[in-house]
């Protein structure tokens, strides 16, 4: 039974880091930033998750065809390491995500006894290692730390396999049909929130990571637990409360309204552990039968099918305008509501076993607290000079026009332009559907340089600041829809530039329903926040306004000038065939600056726009 949960927990792992490249795939390359109709992305997305079932269905849930999904999941993990996006990135993880999809579905439809091991255990790996990497995507590396955990996973996998080749293995016992349909949707609500790595590192910097380390080794340790009706309630209630915590509510922390409560951090140990449990308890007792073996495969296959729908039926709700994390919380209460089977636990931890988990709960744990800071090592920097120099940058979650995650890039090109200070738009710090990866830490980390962030979309979403100097006075400022689906804001904050005191502003305007240009209500209300500050101020980002109209009459009308007035056009988008002046940098009149200038990158779908700034 060992080496069976052992096999399926490495799958599980390889299986999580080829989703974690094939959804940004869908949005970057098959969605070209927006440019293919929602539906069509949709459709693509359904077709990845209905071909298993189709397959398993016309094969009736063939053994025949086990090794060949395996070998295709350990190819295309492999191969995914040495493409360089494109195409190539899309089809092959979307192969991979077939063939881990059908593998699954054929092995855990067959055994109940292993389903939450083999889950809480290759949820552990895939998510202690992302942890560990500080939520730099092991499959988006290229460095050494990239290659370990390939080698690492896929090695385990194979390990594994002939491993369990030399041994028998007990008579199976088929799940329910509830444990089987369960299996993907928990996959979701762990990777969307109660183990998402990206959204922990939001909550604390400090202490989510090790949180969510700590929750997963808890998650093992509580299929040790017997099952009974009070224990399911309570795992019921553990999950619940932690996606009301996460999903739900949002607090004002530091002067930044819309972030994550501090509670939030006890919600990731108590709710990927408390789900868990749930996939653990309410095991078939009957003995396995062919006809049973079948349909629970293609139950968990189903299941897979819905895993897709609820994983677009939520993101879709930032573009449509309704509530997306309801539609979570009230899946999560349907499942587990449906999930009424008799308590019963069939696995039992060895001595052995239980040595083994224990010691890998504490390596996770150590790894969680200290791998981020061996893992994100700073980029190549030029030394600061006495030059005051501001950019403005809409990183688009990371992705560049490759549709590969471009952290090391960008932090590449900003540290060799030497910029003091760095107004972001289109930070993510945790969308699963963009991999999951908080990339103000990590670039924060990349450059050495003090963080602020304010949320616009949701708690991970949003605009930054970065500079060389800490970061004092900040606060956010929500902005009216004004017909605008996305959520926008204004971050404001104050540094130093070589001893200078200066107050920055960080944002993004949202086009509203008549597209670009379309900015005049929130264009007014950021005027209203800029004549607000004294002092040095510089105002930048994307604001999806052309310099002409009322949107940008408004802001001129603040009594700032247009940093690039003497440099125009300054076109930033698209980034590979820039046609569109919307990105700009604004000073306050007792600046002076210089230099305006566009640096050419692919690093994300925007070029940015830096300005020195004459200190006095």
């Amino acid at each position: 039974m060992t080496r069976r949960i052992v096999l399926v927990a490495g799958v599980l792992w390889v299986f999580l880091d080829i989703v974690r490249m094939w959804t940004p795939s869908l949005i970057t390359i098959f969605g070209r930033a927006a440019e293919t109709p929602a539906e069509l992305i949709g459709a693509f997305a359904l077709a990845c998750g209905g071909v298993p079932l189709l397959l398993l269905w016309l094969t009736r849930s063939a053994a025949s065809i086990e090794f060949g999904a395996l070998l295709v999941v350990l190819s295309v993990r492999v191969a995914l390491a040495m493409t360089d996006g494109g195409p190539a990135q899309l089809w092959l993880a979307s192969i991979g995500v077939v063939a881990g999809i059908a593998w699954l579905s054929l092995v855990l439809g067959r055994e109940s006894r292993i389903v939450a091991p083999s889950f809480a255990i290759g949820l552990a790996l895939a998510v202690g290692t992302h942890a560990a990497l500080g939520t730099f995507g092991a499959v988006w590396r290229r460095d050494a730390w990239g290659t370990i955990e390939l080698v690492a996973s896929v090695g385990l996998v194979t390990f594994a396999w002939f491993w369990m080749r030399r041994g028998t293995e007990p008579a199976s016992i088929a799940p329910t049909k509830q444990q089987a349909f369960f299996v993907f949707p928990a996959l979701l609500f762990a990777g969307v929130y109660v183990a998402n790595a990206g959204r922990a590192s939001t909550a604390s910097e400090s202490w989510g990571l090790l949180a969510l380390a700590l929750g997963l080794a808890i998650g093992v340790g509580v299929l040790a637990v017997p099952a009974s009706y009070g224990s399911i309630w309570l795992a019921r209630l553990g999950l619940l409360g932690a996606l009301i915590v996460l999903a739900l509510i949002e607090v004002e922390r530091g002067g930044i309204s819309g972030q994550l409560p501090a509670v939030a951090v006890v919600a990731y140990v108590v709710g990927v552990s408390s789900l868990i449990y749930l996939l653990a308890v309410g095991a078939a007792r009957t003995d396995r039968t062919e006809a049973r073996e079948t349909s629970r495969s293609l139950l968990v296959a189903t299941g897979a099918i819905v895993w897709v729908v609820l994983l677009f039926v939520y993101y879709a709700g930032y573009d449509l305008g309704y509530r997306a994390d309801i539609v979570l919380v009230a899946a999560s209460i349907a499942f587990w509501q449906w999930r009424a089977a008799r308590p019963v636990s069939h696995y039992k931890f060895s001595r052995r076993s239980a040595i083994a988990f224990g010691s890998a709960a504490i390596a996770m744990l150590l790894a969680a607290a200290f791998g981020p800071a061996l893992t994100l090592r700073p980029v190549a920097a030029t030394e600061p000079d006495d030059t005051a120099r501001i950019v403005a940058y809409n990183v688009r979650m990371g992705y560049g026009m490759s549709g590969r995650f471009e952290a090391t890039a960008v932090a590449e090109l900003l540290a060799r332009e030497n910029a003091d200070v760095i107004l972001l738009s289109e930070v993510d710090r945790g969308w699963l559907l963009n991999g999951g990866q908080d990339q103000l830490r990590i670039l924060a980390s990349m450059l050495g340089m003090h963080s602020a962030f304010a949320p616009a979309a949701d708690p991970v979403w949003g605009d930054a600041i970065l500079s060389r100097a800490p970061i004092t006075n900040a606060s956010n400022y929500p902005f009216e829809s004004f017909g605008a689906v996305t959520g926008a804001q204004a971050l404001v904050g104050s540094t130093q530039i070589n001893g200078k005191p200066i107050t920055v502003i960080s944002t993004h305007l949202q086009n509203g329903p008549k597209g670009t240009n379309d900015t005049y209500g929130q264009a007014q209300a950021l005027a209203s926040i800029m004549r607000q500050q004294a002092g040095l101020v510089v105002m930048g980002g994307d604001l999806n306004t052309l310099p002409t109209g009322k949107a940008w009459n408004a802001l001129i009308g603040a009594g700032f000038t247009d940093a690039f007035a003497s440099n125009r056009p300054a076109y930033t988008w698209s980034a590979d065939d820039p046609t569109e002046e919307i990105d700009h940098l604004f000073v306050s009149p007792t600046a002076t600056s210089a230099n305006p200038r566009v640096v050419e990158s692919l690093a994300s779908d925007h070029l940015p726009v830096f300005v020195d700034i004459e200190l006095k």
